[in-house]
């Protein structure tokens, strides 16, 4: 099998994951509310910004526009998210479970924040098409 078809399928799965994760945001807010530090003002705010991102990434990526800045954008907000939320959940808890799940949670946005950055550094900007060279050839009114 082609290994850039195995790439594009990694990263179209990949994007759709990034995609749902978005739409988690507005579906239950509410749970995720939990997560948005006391210091930040509007937490609902904050909350469907990110998901709006996700989506935004996960679109980004999948018709391959402004790959490169929606991934390190993504990135950076994903390591943030580790290191002040998760990372400060896990040393504060008290609760063994809890804290196991602070940990596994930066973890995880540490690796997908790692795979965003492999995508965006890798991305190539496809030319746009706008008639064939055939067309050109032929003599066709668009190229006149």
């Amino acid at each position: 099998m082609d290994n850039t078809l195995i790439s594009r399928v990694a990263v179209v799965l990949f994007a759709i994951v990034i995609a749902v994760f978005g739409v988690f945001h507005f579906i239950d807010p509410e749970n995720l509310i939990l997560f948005v530090p006391g210091y930040m003002p509007s937490s609902h705010l904050w909350v469907y910004v990110m998901g709006s991102l996700l989506i935004l990434t996960a679109l980004s990526i999948l018709f391959n526009v402004q790959v490169k800045l929606a991934t390190y954008v993504l990135a950076l907000l994903l390591v943030t998210f580790a290191l002040a939320i998760h990372l400060q959940g896990y040393l504060s808890l008290s609760d063994k479970q809890l804290k196991a799940l602070s940990f596994l949670n930066m973890i995880q946005d540490l690796a997908l924040a790692c795979c965003v950055l492999y995508i965006g550094a890798t991305a190539h900007t496809r030319p746009v098409v706008v008639f064939k060279k055939s067309d050109a050839i032929a003599g066709s009114p668009a190229t006149a």
